[in-house]
């Protein structure tokens, strides 16, 4: 449960934050060369930002897999 508590919301502003920048490259195809150069450093730091959502997914289900399989072994060992 805790998984899904903090990880969707998460994911969710993350892939709306994308979607904004997706959308400000965009909207201004004669922009000036410093504002270029922002919207490449911001779109660095959203695909970091992207990189360690996708991490910490993998290894939420890394982690209920092991526990699950955990349960599993416990209820093997005291036939439940």
């Amino acid at each position: 449960m805790n998984a899904i508590v903090y990880s969707l919301p998460l994911t969710l502003a993350v892939t709306w934050m994308a979607s904004l920048w997706i959308e400000s490259v965009r909207a201004r195809p004669y922009q000036p060369a410093w504002l270029a150069v922002l919207h490449g450093i911001n779109g660095l730091l959203l695909l970091l930002t992207v990189v360690r959502t996708v991490a910490l997914w993998i290894e939420r289900v890394r982690t209920y897999r092991q526990e699950a399989r955990i349960l599993e072994q416990i209820r093997a060992e005291f036939g439940e």
